[in-house]
């Protein structure tokens, strides 16, 4: 049977929509679902679940939340919400196994083939963050880190928020978030636990990107991976193997969303043009925001 493929998303946008072609594309057997989803966008196959009925916990977490990080404070609380929407999914359901896709990740390779590699661990993450992409096969253990959260708001908070002034205090950008907590979460286990899989690891010459922003050790070009198209799929150079290597997923964070039709287009004229026009408004908003900070000294 095809596991399930789960996004969590608040309203619709076009990022989402990119998303789910290419979901559907790469596993064409597999449901969908769309947690908070408010339109289909003419995709077929898609089911929307309203949050009715699974948005209890994330609401009784709500009040707990303490706003430690630079993000705005309704895109970091929701960010964590989302983990507790989904176990209550799963929970409800009873989906035993399936694949978490951010709204901004395209996926390339069929899940549920895929998933046999991983069969043996509860939960995948990707690097040091955690969530984003990944196979959940014990919804018990999405529960544990659920709980995980809620305590690192109440019974740790405390040294959350001492780790959050040090990090300040170095000029760490970021805060506490899920991916945060969630490297917390995993700490509690032993090194190299079979409860966890890093999905970026190179594996058979393939692995799932971190993020296109993100080296890890991959060839880039104008702060970002270095992407050839073979066949319709992407591949990224290795510097340290001198290798091409297959990537299942392209994590496109940040203002790299616009790049994500020329990735389903496997579209390298419309990839590079795109990057550069990023970079010129990246350009652009630095200039805007130093001439700002200038007049306000006159």
């Amino acid at each position: 049977m095809s596991i399930p493929i789960i996004f969590i998303h608040q309203g619709w946008s076009r990022h989402l929509e990119y998303a789910l072609l290419q979901a559907r594309r790469s596993n064409p057997d597999s449901p969908i679902f769309v947690l908070g989803g408010q339109k289909t966008g003419g995709f077929q196959g898609v089911t929307l679940i309203s949050y009715e009925g699974i948005f209890q916990s994330a609401a009784d977490f709500a009040p707990l939340y303490r706003h430690l990080s630079a993000h705005a404070p309704h895109f970091e609380l929701f960010c964590l919400q989302r983990w507790f929407i989904l176990s209550s999914f799963l929970q409800k359901s009873g989906i035993s196994r399936c694949f978490a896709l951010d709204s901004d990740v395209l996926l390339f390779t069929e899940v549920t083939r895929d998933a046999e590699r991983f069969s043996q661990c509860d939960l995948t993450h990707l690097s040091h963050t955690g969530p984003l992409n990944r196979f959940i096969n014990s919804p018990a253990t999405l529960a544990a880190f659920c709980d995980h959260i809620t305590k690192s708001y109440t019974d740790n908070l405390e040294s959350w928020i001492r780790w959050f002034a040090e990090a300040q205090a170095r000029g760490v950008w970021g805060g506490v978030s899920d991916m945060t907590i969630f490297h917390d979460f995993r700490r509690q286990f032993p090194a190299g636990s079979p409860k966890f899989a890093d999905l970026t690891l190179i594996r058979d010459g393939v692995a799932y990107d971190h993020s296109i922003h993100s080296p890890d050790g991959y060839k880039t070009r104008l702060r970002r991976k270095v992407i050839r198209w073979k066949g319709g799929a992407p591949q990224a150079f290795h510097l340290e193997t001198q290798q091409w290597i297959g990537f299942y997923s392209i994590h496109f964070q940040g203002p790299s969303k616009p790049l994500m039709r020329a990735a389903l287009n496997s579209n390298r004229q419309q990839w590079f043009e795109g990057a550069v026009q990023i970079e010129w408004n990246h350009f652009i908003a630095r200039v805007r925001n130093r001439l700002r900070r200038w007049r306000q000294h006159f």
